[in-house]
């Protein structure tokens, strides 16, 4: 017996995914193809019990490090990963922008491997003086995190600054050089002379010296070329030293009849001799509150090399026989104190310096330590040895006479970074030349006929 219609269903149904692969319908009967198709609707229609399989996105998680070494034209940062999220890290650095969080779109970036952990990236190609945000960063197959923005500005173009004395036109007349330009810093009418220089953090030039006024010479320090009377007795001023907002300078007074070793803190004096034997303060230092002191004193026959911390006199020599000694610049570098000058042996002075009070002889020819500078580890002295400029690192030496036909003396030294600068005053008969070498090449600073270079800051 014939059924009353024929209806061929065929379905391939996924329940957990309510997907129909194929559906097929052939009806002979209107009635049983609306039946079927509602029952496939309703099918279709049942909500699904599949969980979703597919895995979540999870990007790594990255933190930008601190800058450090921050120069004119780089830094150092880095990041650390601590979790790469749902995929593997296939690379991770810094990236650098003069706006706001940048992102690995631009060009100015580091890669610096793949994987979690911490990471150092070098920041190269800035500008000086100029504001950067930089963003550590990390990538995966989920995408690219990125740690918190931070910002630096780089430094600005180191400055040299020389100060001495340049004739113009008959006087010696104090002077200071500020890459390679000068300026007068005293009248015509008067001689004069610049013999120590500092720069404060807000960019202020101080210059320690004196000028020859009623027949005697006056301690002054000149602020951006704007001179202070320290005295109005016989005085001068060597050295410099800004520490905060307080300005200490170095020098002697006399007391009508001997020199009294003396230092200005914001032109205030106080002596660190009592006036009865001769001495003199040739450099300060300004150590946290502890303020050094270099120079001489006299024990009533013989100069004895000596400084003073907080006013206390320490002898660095003993005086005996006809050792006559000078100290001449000083420098402190954590707990240690050294100073550079010389002794005479008994037959030449002799260039050393002191570390906490032990002497090391730089030279055994006749040769005198002006300045000293202590960089990390190294020890740079400046003086002279058989009439040639020299500085010795870590007490080997290096001369900077420019000809054997000129005697010279190397007046200060100051590093900068791995730059070794040197002021120079070359003498030639009765004239002298000012000049500063920079890694042992040579500028001339003045083409008057007497000039000379006595202090020297890079800043």
């Amino acid at each position: 017996m014939q059924p009353a219609y024929q209806s061929t269903f065929t379905a391939y149904y996924f329940f957990k995914t309510k997907y129909f692969l194929l559906m097929k319908i052939r009806n002979q009967n209107t009635f049983g193809a609306i039946l079927i198709t509602a029952f496939a609707l309703f099918l279709f229609a049942l909500p699904s019990c599949k969980k979703d399989d597919a895995p979540a996105t999870v990007l790594p998680t990255v933190i930008t490090t601190a800058a450090t070494n921050i120069s004119t034209t780089g830094a150092t940062t880095g990041g650390n990963i601590s979790s790469q999220g749902s995929g593997t890290i296939t690379a991770k650095g810094v990236v650098w922008s003069t706006n706001v969080n940048p992102t690995i779109d631009i060009t100015t970036k580091t890669n610096d491997g793949t994987g979690i952990g911490s990471f150092t990236s070098s920041v190269t190609g800035l500008q000086p003086n100029t504001t950067y945000h930089i963003r550590a960063y990390a990538t995966s197959s989920a995408g690219t995190a990125y740690g918190s923005d931070i910002s630096i500005t780089t430094t600005s173009v180191a400055k040299i600054y020389v100060c001495g004395y340049s004739q113009d036109p008959g006087n010696d007349q104090a002077s200071l050089w500020i890459d390679g330009t000068s300026a007068l810093l005293a009248s015509t009418a008067i001689k004069s002379y610049a013999s120590g220089i500092a720069i404060s953090d807000a960019g202020d030039i101080y210059t320690a010296g004196w000028d020859f006024t009623g027949g005697i010479d006056n301690a002054k320090i000149w602020k951006n070329g704007v001179a202070t009377v320290l005295s109005t007795s016989n005085s001068r001023a060597y050295s410099v030293f800004i520490s905060g907002s307080d300005v200490y300078v170095a020098g002697f007074e006399s007391n009508g009849s001997q020199l009294v070793a003396k230092y200005w803190k914001n032109g205030t004096p106080i002596s660190l001799s009592n006036g009865t034997n001769e001495a003199a303060a040739n450099a300060i230092y300004v150590s946290g509150s502890d303020v050094y002191v270099a120079g001489y004193e006299n024990n009533g026959s013989i100069d004895i090399a000596k400084y003073w911390k907080n006013g206390v006199g320490i002898a660095l020599t003993n005086g005996y026989g006809t050792s006559y000694a000078h100290a001449n610049s000083i420098f402190v570098s954590g707990n240690d104190v050294y100073v550079a000058g010389y002794e005479f042996n008994g037959t030449v002075e002799i260039a050393k310096y002191w570390q906490n009070g032990t002497a090391t002889p730089l030279a055994s020819n006749s040769s005198r330590a002006n300045s000293i500078f202590v960089a990390g580890n190294d020890v740079y002295v400046a003086g002279y040895e058989k009439g040639s400029a020299t500085y010795w690192k870590n007490n080997i030496g290096t001369s900077f006479t420019a000809t054997s036909l000129f005697s010279a003396e190397a007046k200060s030294i100051f590093i900068n970074g791995s730059d070794v600068y040197v002021a120079v005053t070359e003498y030639n008969m009765s004239l002298e030349k000012a000049k500063y070498y920079k890694n042992g090449v040579e500028t001339i600073l003045s083409t008057s006929l007497r000039s000379g270079a006595f202090g020297i800051v890079v800043k």
